[in-house]
């Protein structure tokens, strides 16, 4: 996953896990933080730390989305 953005706020934060939910749906918390693991290869701890963000973002938005349907909820 190769994601290029400046993630200053917390509203680019959310507008970033908001991307990746809609391109990569339930995996996005898993891409995300496979981009903080690849920062903290390269011993950027602040970018790991944005990453870590997003991916509790994507988490968030994820459990707030309603279910599609024919979705089970449990």
């Amino acid at each position: 996953m190769t994601v290029q953005t400046q993630m200053t706020t917390e509203s680019d934060v959310y507008r970033t896990a908001h991307l990746l939910v809609v391109h990569y749906g339930d995996m996005a918390p898993v891409g995300a933080v496979a981009v903080a693991d690849e920062m903290e290869r390269r011993g950027d701890a602040g970018k790991q730390a944005k990453w870590l963000r997003v991916a509790r973002a994507a988490e968030d938005l994820l459990i707030a989305a309603p279910p599609k349907p024919g979705q089970s909820v449990h």
